[in-house]
């Protein structure tokens, strides 16, 4: 997946979040200490970004703490051509 199509598929996932909170995104927004999102609500984001996209996500390769901005889950999503 090439970074506008992975950065749009989480901003579509996340426009009811992001609405809720009054959030604008950008890049470095953390989706946890804004409030957007809890620790559940985080992993079904996970979930749901591995089977719209198609892309793997082992939770034990990656420390999910990592996961929480959507430049982050960006790169998570994109492989490289």
């Amino acid at each position: 997946m090439q970074p506008p199509q992975a950065r749009q598929l989480i901003l579509d996932l996340l426009h009811a979040p992001l609405t809720r909170a009054g959030q604008t995104p950008h890049d470095q927004l953390d989706l946890i200490d804004a409030g957007i999102l809890d620790s559940i609500a985080f992993l079904e984001l996970l979930s749901t970004l591995q089977d719209r996209s198609g892309t793997p996500i082992d939770l034990l390769q990656v420390d999910p703490a990592s996961l929480t901005t959507i430049a982050s889950l960006v790169a998570l999503l994109t492989t490289p051509e």
